[in-house]
């Protein structure tokens, strides 16, 4: 009788145990579930705001666009080159490329499917280019970021800045042209079927101005959020 309740009161405290260690994993992977959900939470907003800040009332990326649905690492790297209403990167390194069409682009709008912005992103409108030469809100300034020349845009209330380098383009026939000299930026805006708005900076007279030019050279994207 003595050995049968030992038995049943170890039986007990065995089962107590087992029942303390089951509640306490769970109680940590619960944690860790919360713990790894909130970092996660916390990496994606992180993201954002690195790759996007708001000037003069329009988001821009810190980054250009790289191959299409990507940025480019850094805001001093040039990214890829496209030509107007085309989802097809152009190599922004290379000095000749193959297969380059040179045919005028059609359409009279950059639609959609061919828009080379990540995810939430999309190519900017003229008018939302010109906003950064509001100079009642926005300063520019010219400035070398990681040995890169390039154009600084900074909101006059909230210090947020984008950087803008000079990387040139590709001409008609597909050759660089003017790197690290010149910076050609796309607008989504047309002139005409397959001529397009576009922003053109010198850091040799540090002017600049909107050019319409045939949507087969190849230039940068810097994207606005959606």
């Amino acid at each position: 009788m003595k050995v049968t309740t030992n038995r049943a009161n170890a039986h007990r405290v065995l089962s107590v145990i087992f029942c303390s260690v089951m509640i306490a994993v769970a109680i940590v992977g619960f944690a860790s579930c919360d713990k790894q959900n909130d970092k996660g939470e916390d990496e994606i907003v992180n993201n954002t705001e690195e790759v996007g800040v708001t000037i003069a009332g329009v988001t821009w990326a810190t980054r250009n666009v790289d191959a299409p649905g990507t940025f480019a690492e850094k805001p001093s790297d040039y990214g890829m080159f496209y030509q107007w209403n085309r989802n097809v990167g152009w190599s922004s390194t290379e000095e000749i490329v193959s297969g380059w069409y040179s045919g005028t682009p059609t359409g009279d709008t950059w639609e959609i499917a061919n828009d080379p912005s990540p995810l939430g992103w999309r190519v900017p409108t003229f008018a939302e280019l010109e906003t950064l030469f509001d100079e009642e809100k926005v300063s520019h300034e010219w400035t070398t970021i990681d040995g890169e020349t390039g154009l600084l845009f900074t909101d006059k209330f909230n210090d947020n800045s984008i950087f803008l380098p000079a990387a040139g383009c590709r001409d008609v026939g597909g050759v660089i042209y003017r790197q690290s000299v010149n910076g050609y930026y796309y607008s989504s805006t047309p002139r005409a079927t397959g001529i397009a708005y576009s922003l053109k900076f010198s850091i040799y007279n540090h002017e600049w101005e909107w050019e319409c030019l045939n949507g087969a050279y190849g230039r940068s994207i810097r994207c606005v959020a959606k």
